[in-house]
């Protein structure tokens, strides 16, 4: 059996937008998804290095719990290009505010 190396995750929920969808230049589907903390240090880690953040998606429908007749898109990101060698933990404090593009 392979190892299995845990990845920093982010974690959302994409909703259907028709019910209130007005006219045709508004998205489809909308909603949030939730980064860590370690994700985040992990990007912008990537960038300082001069490289380009590639992050990958993926997506799976799900009856929404108030109403399993209406499906949602549970969402998952997570870097793609991330490297395979071990990273030094750096104190929180490490990163400011100010290092983070947004």
């Amino acid at each position: 059996m392979a190892d299995y190396e845990e990845k920093p995750q982010a974690n959302g929920t994409v909703f259907d937008n028709s019910k209130d969808r007005k006219n045709d230049r508004q998205p489809t589907h909308n909603g949030e998804i939730e980064l860590p903390v370690d994700l985040l240090k992990e990007l912008v880690s990537t960038h300082k290095a001069g490289e380009t953040v590639k992050i990958r998606i993926a997506q799976w429908d799900r009856p929404q719990k108030s109403d399993p007749s209406r499906i949602h898109r549970y969402t998952r990101m997570e870097q793609s290009n991330r490297k395979v060698e071990p990273v030094v933990e750096n104190k929180p404090d490490d990163i400011s505010d100010e290092d983070i593009p947004f």
